[in-house]
């Protein structure tokens, strides 16, 4: 994702909202593999990491979760 876009859509959040966010750069990338890593590379790593989160179902593992606080804070 460009930044312009991921500022775009925070712009639409208040200041003291509350967000759960996952990001990583290219020199977070570079400072793991101890490797300089060119634009079409950094591409191809971002094309995986989009997958890869996809295929993870992280979203699915926030809404289950989210499900059992809400059902649990129902029994208080």
């Amino acid at each position: 994702m460009k930044v312009k876009y991921l500022i775009k859509q925070l712009k639409e959040y208040d200041p003291d909202d509350e967000l759960i966010v996952a990001y990583w750069d290219k020199q977070w990338f570079i400072d793991m593999t101890e490797r300089e890593i060119n634009d079409e590379q950094w591409f191809d790593v971002m094309n995986a990491g989009e997958d890869a989160i996809e295929n993870m179902g992280i979203g699915g593992y926030l809404h289950h979760t989210a499900i059992e606080i809400l059902e649990n804070g129902d029994n208080q």
